[in-house]
C-alpha cells in the first residue's frame, strides 16, 4: 500500500464481531483491534506506518 500511496500513515477498518475471518485476516496484516466501536457498531482495527527512518 505503501508504495502506491505513501503519505497514508494510518488506515481504519471495521468488520463485523462475528466475522472470525475477518478479524484474523486483519490481525494478520498488521492491523491492531481498538477499544472504540466503529460506526456500524462493528470491531475497529487501526494500522499506522512505521516512522520513516
Amino acid at each position: 500500500m505503501l508504495a502506491q500511496f505513501p503519505r497514508v500513515r494510518r488506515v481504519l477498518g471495521e468488520v463485523k464481531a462475528d466475522n472470525e475471518a475477518s478479524v484474523r485476516a486483519f490481525r494478520r496484516a498488521g492491523f491492531a483491534q481498538t477499544e472504540a466501536a466503529g460506526p456500524a457498531g462493528g470491531l475497529t482495527f487501526v494500522w499506522i506506518a512505521a516512522p520513516a527512518a
